[in-house]
């Protein structure tokens, strides 16, 4: 069921075949239609939904953010009800290594709903650039029909290069945006703005073959507009200079340091760590690698 999923990954994950618990019937159909066009149709009736495990969880949830929330009520109207999931996706070859595409995900179960659309791209710019976007928006009505909709938006660019190269990012998910049939990395609401670069030099006759500086940065603030007093809080903070050696006789080593913020239960934390690592296989039948690890942490108390 899996092959030929490639045509619905996007970088905002609006797929993620894990959603499809327990399908009673499912099916899906991917192909190419000619003149560049790419379609995938996937769909699913699933029993997952309507089960006692999941319900029960779903009635924990609401009963927390709604003091009128009737337990058995909800279960009597959900219990042993089917969903039905089903998602649309058509892309388009515009010209070479160049790609538009746009995709369409829905998720029912009775009265309630989920749906996701929006547009997306990967586009090669004078042969050395790359710039990826998505933009979505949804709709869900809840379990309990409480109605709520909003965007998320990335945009990646990236330079590669024989000697300078950088990729840039930027993520943005808003507090009401959902994806039913796909997968958010963090299960919060965010502003994300990174940047990597690094400088490769080269020599084709030195007994070291690469030297490459790098530069890695990022900024993630919550991004919740239902909350104002937390809206805007810097949440995560990376700032990491590298460099790695590549010598002749395939041997590597690298050397970082991490300067990491991390809001945890509220409180912010600043961290400092230090990496060494090495790889060789100067012998073809052997490979040995190595990597040291250390500085501060935060002691994550379930």
């Amino acid at each position: 069921f899996l092959e030929g999923t490639t045509i619905f990954q996007t970088p905002l994950q609006v797929l993620y075949t894990r959603r499809l618990v327990n399908p009673l019937v499912a099916g899906k159909l991917t192909g190419n239609l000619g003149a560049g066009y790419e379609l995938g149709l996937l769909g699913d009736v699933d029993e997952y939904y309507g089960s006692e495990e999941f319900l029960a969880e779903k009635a924990l949830e609401f009963s927390q953010t709604d003091s009128t929330f009737d337990d058995s009520t909800f279960f009597d109207e959900y219990e042993n009800e089917k969903s039905f999931h089903a998602l649309f996706r058509l892309r388009k070859e515009i010209y070479d290594y160049s790609k538009l595409g746009g995709v369409y995900s829905d998720v029912r179960i009775r009265d309630s709903f989920s749906r996701t659309y929006g547009i997306d791209g990967d586009l090669l710019i004078a042969g050395e650039y790359s710039l990826s976007f998505q933009a979505l928006h949804s709709e869900t009505n809840d379990m309990i029909l409480n109605y709520k909709n909003d965007p998320a938006f990335f945009l990646n660019l990236f330079r590669g290069s024989r000697t300078f190269n950088f990729q840039l990012s930027y993520t943005d998910i808003f507090p009401d945006f959902e994806m039913a049939n796909g997968f958010l990395t963090r299960d919060l609401y965010y502003r994300e703005i990174s940047g990597q670069l690094w400088y490769d030099i080269r020599s084709d006759d030195s007994f070291i073959y690469l030297l490459r500086p790098a530069l890695y940065v990022t900024q993630m603030y919550l991004h919740d507009e239902n909350e104002p007093v937390k809206n805007g809080r810097k949440i995560e903070s990376y700032l990491s200079p590298s460099i790695q050696l590549q010598t002749r006789g395939q041997f590597t080593l690298s050397g970082g340091y991490f300067r990491q913020f991390e809001d945890y239960l509220g409180y912010g934390f600043d961290l400092n760590q230090y990496l060494v690592s090495f790889s060789s296989q100067t012998i073809p039948w052997f490979y040995a690698f190595g990597t040291f690890f250390w500085g501060d942490g935060i002691y994550y108390d379930a």
